[in-house]
């Protein structure tokens, strides 16, 4: 310990006698160690941290799958939870659960709230224990049960004050009344969840609902003998039996089985988090590499001191226990400091989105534990090479003053010559992998979406029960909005939907074509469906390709009618035009005259844009109405918020007791989708950008302390006759052929790299020559950079003062 002690005595003072150089070694730590824990700190918040639910290991979610539609994670319907529930032996309790918006009464302006439907037995199942009051009790989710409603915890703050006493009130939602039961505790309100402001029961009555109508998510806990396995293998035989009982609409369908974790987080998401990891390892390799040819020059200048130690009887064990003791004062402060730059880097990432998982990203304590790791490893990684090279010194050589001028011997320069190597290498295989990202980003984001989205303004409205009993009495009071809004000043068009597109999911419908034979169960044509009012393409400029798009004469007493898509065209009528033809969609059929298609319109991009253009079918809102609506108006200004409060207006005026809600311009809704994309796009680039610069400083570091071992040399040259360019050329020549092998083994550590990227990609090739020849191109042009500053410097030496040097 007494040794220790002072190691650390003596490898602070010679820190404290080198400023500059305990600066930068620091700075460049501090970058990559910070690197590595904003990095780890994602690792941490899906991995490390534990969840909301009790008993995780044991919570399962089931899926529906349909391979032909390439759906892998289906929602499912009630009559088949029910059925799976009833007929699967490896679970002790199954539950299910499924968005929905109700309208808040009775405090003023009508709220609309976003809500969640559950089976009574979900916060048994997950072991949620409510902050105030209770949960659902097991008969509240029964037909003609009474209607409670558990709160969750933020709306609770916000709206109900944090009132102890809230359990027995009553609150307004679609103008029945509900019981408030309790509040939930805030654990739960992460991801999907957060935005969930009350919870009610699901009622379990399947009288008018469709088994294909698909909104349920299912969550099971596994029996304490039941493995995992066991109940995955269980699953697909159910789905097989109800696919032979109800083949109109189960079948190709199937179900899998997924664990808590990789349900709560895609196999996309895993790749990217270890590709990230990946290339912050990268940074520490190349922030330690630089750091270790950092000290390797500097060990020319300790020689001396060396020899001296070793002559005093300082054993090489004990000098390498020196060097290793300074390393790790300089990896304990890189730590510290690091721990400022992940600080800073999570609140940029905050700052670019406001997505809730980058919201929960902190320095917890895995991550303060992980950071002193790396800060202790570090130091190891960059300071063993020379700290033998050092060790290892000629004890005559040494104790002579002859000994300047060298360079730490032919070992000492390839060590640092492979070392400048790896780092060229590594950080063209962090530009290329960052390329590819951006690359794929710019890729979705310039696809075309198939309509206009600029100066437009939208918000949604629910027409409930009581007032409107009847889903018909819609119809008319959208209509009346929709003109209201359009007649407002700086207003050009409005117009209503049931889903707003490039940013909404739509439902799916199953139809047949009139005339053509019946096809088998599992080749029934589908497609989404929208129902609009007749200002829809004029909003948002879809273009007509063939046969007209509604008139004011397709309303509810007219027959049927819909537009399809172009890729509706491509899928079931490749050979005719579907003009004038008839559909009967799947449990209309019976209660409808078949729908004649009356028009084709272009393909609009589907709510994720790198998902194929679905087949889609629009229809008439006036023939098919809906309670829940969006309204877009096309503003004259460009920025259509101005008009937000005339907005509001208009809607209160046609009907005051309306519901008004996310009321956001198209293109910032699409804005924030993206935002995870400019995250990760940015993560990636700061990395390839930070391993450039420290490549870039680690080559000109090289180079320069090259050039200054070798000034008498060069003085001679000169003084025989050589001139500035030929000096340039000699010490460019040098450095040009461990650029050309960093370049290539970069090059093809990129490509394994980005075949590692390539389900990720879109639109963009694993070898996509503009990436390589870019990333190559920009190293180059650095590494020229870090080499001609040294040689230019070195061709300006003046041969006397060369002469006279050391």
């Amino acid at each position: 310990m007494t040794e220790l002690v002072s190691d650390l005595r003596h490898g602070g003072r010679l820190l404290l006698k080198s400023p500059g150089y305990s600066l930068v070694v620091v700075a460049t730590l501090a970058l990559a160690i910070g690197a590595n824990t904003i990095i780890f700190g994602f690792t941490d918040l899906l991995l490390l941290r534990p969840l909301p639910f009790g008993d995780p290991a044991r919570i399962v979610f089931l899926y529906g799958v349909n391979p032909q539609r390439g759906i892998d994670r289906s929602r499912t319907s009630l009559p088949d939870f029910l059925d799976w529930r009833a007929q699967m032996s490896a679970f002790d309790d199954m539950a299910a659960f499924g968005n929905a918006a109700y309208t808040l009464r009775g405090n003023g302006e009508p709220l609309r709230v976003s809500a969640m439907r559950a089976t009574a037995n979900l916060f048994a199942l997950w072991q949620l224990r409510p902050a105030v009051g209770r949960t659902f009790l097991p008969d509240e989710d029964r037909p003609g049960a009474r209607k409670a409603v558990v709160l969750s915890h933020h709306f609770w703050v916000t709206h109900f004050n944090s009132d102890p006493g809230v359990a027995g009130r009553s609150v307004t939602l679609n103008g029945e009344s509900y019981s408030v039961v309790g509040v939930l505790t805030p654990d739960i309100e992460v991801g999907s969840f957060e935005a969930i402001d009350i919870w009610v029961p699901l009622t379990l009555d399947v009288s008018g609902t469709r088994r294909d109508d698909r909104s349920l998510r299912v969550t099971a806990h596994l029996k304490p003998e039941i493995s995992f396995d066991r109940a995955a293998a269980e699953l697909p035989d159910v789905a097989r039996r109800l696919e032979r009982a109800y083949v109109d609409t189960n079948a190709g369908w199937s179900a899998r089985l997924l664990k808590l974790r990789d349900a709560i987080v895609g196999p996309e998401t895993w790749q990217i988090l270890a590709l990230l990891t990946i290339v912050v390892a990268f940074v520490l390799v190349v922030a330690c590499a630089n750091v270790a040819n950092m000290m390797l020059a500097r060990a020319t200048a300790r020689q001396k001191e060396m020899a001296v130690r070793i002559a005093l009887g300082a054993g090489r064990g004990r000098l390498v226990r020196q060097l290793v003791t300074e390393s790790v004062l300089l990896g304990l402060a890189g730590g510290v400091l690091g721990l400022l730059v992940t600080r800073a880097g999570i609140r940029a990432i905050q700052a670019t989105s406001a997505d809730y998982f980058f919201r929960q990203l902190r320095v917890s304590g895995h991550a303060l534990a992980f950071t002193v790791s790396l800060s202790l490893l570090a130091p190891i990684l960059f300071s063993l090479l020379p700290a033998l090279q050092t060790s290892h010194v000629d004890l005559n050589d040494g104790l002579k003053d002859a000994g300047r001028g060298g360079s730490g011997g032919p070992r000492g320069g390839r060590s640092r010559a492979v070392l400048v190597v790896s780092q060229l290498a590594l950080a063209l295989m962090l530009l290329v992998v960052a390329s590819l990202a951006a690359r794929t980003v710019a890729a979705t984001e310039q696809e075309p979406p198939g309509i206009q989205t600029a100066n437009l303004l939208t918000l949604q409205v629910q027409m409930e029960p009581p007032k409107y009993q009847e889903i018909r009495q819609t119809g008319p009071v959208s209509q009346a909005i929709v003109d209201r809004l359009a007649g407002l000043p700086g207003v050009r068009a409005s117009a209503a939907m049931t889903s707003l597109p490039l940013v909404a999911a739509e439902p799916t419908v199953r139809f047949q074509v009139v005339g053509r034979p019946t096809p088998a169960p599992k080749d029934v044509p589908w497609a989404n469906t929208v129902a609009l009012t007749l200002e829809y393409p004029r909003v948002f400029d879809l273009h007509l390709l063939e046969g007209r798009t509604f008139s004011r004469y397709d309303d509810g007493a007219a027959p049927p009618t819909a537009l399809v898509n172009r890729e509706a065209v491509r899928r079931y009528w490749p050979n005719a035009s579907p003009v004038a033809q008839h559909v009967t969609i799947a449990d209309e059929s019976r209660t409808t005259a078949p729908i004649e298609i009356i028009g084709v319109v272009g393909d609009v991009k589907p709510e994720d844009p790198t998902d194929p253009v679905p087949p889609r079918i629009y229809r008439p809102l006036s023939q098919h109405p809906s309670r829940e609506l969006a309204f877009v108006v096309r503003t004259t200004d460009s920025d259509p918020t101005t008009l937000a409060p005339a907005v509001r207006d208009a809607v209160r005026n046609v009907d005051a007791d309306l519901a008004v809600s996310q009321m956001r311009p198209l293109q910032q809704i699409m804005r924030e989708q993206f935002a995870e994309n400019y995250v990760l796009v940015g993560l990636f680039g700061s990395f390839a950008l930070l391993a450039l610069v420290l490549a870039g400083t680690g080559l000109y570091g090289v180079t320069a302390y090259g050039v200054s071992q070798r000034t008498r040399e060069i003085g001679i040259r000169m003084a025989l006759g050589a001139t500035r360019h030929s000096v340039l050329s000699l010490v460019l020549g040098q450095n040009a052929g461990l650029v050309a092998i960093g370049a290539l083994i970069g090059l093809a550590g990129g490509a394994v790299l980005a075949q590692a990227m390539r389900s990720i990609l879109y639109r963009v090739s694993t070898t996509d020559p503009v990436t390589f020849a870019a990333g190559f191109g920009i190293l180059s042009a650095v590494a020229l950079l870090a080499t001609y500053l040294p040689a230019r410097r070195a061709s300006r030496v003046d041969p006397l003062t060369a002469l006279r040097h050391e």
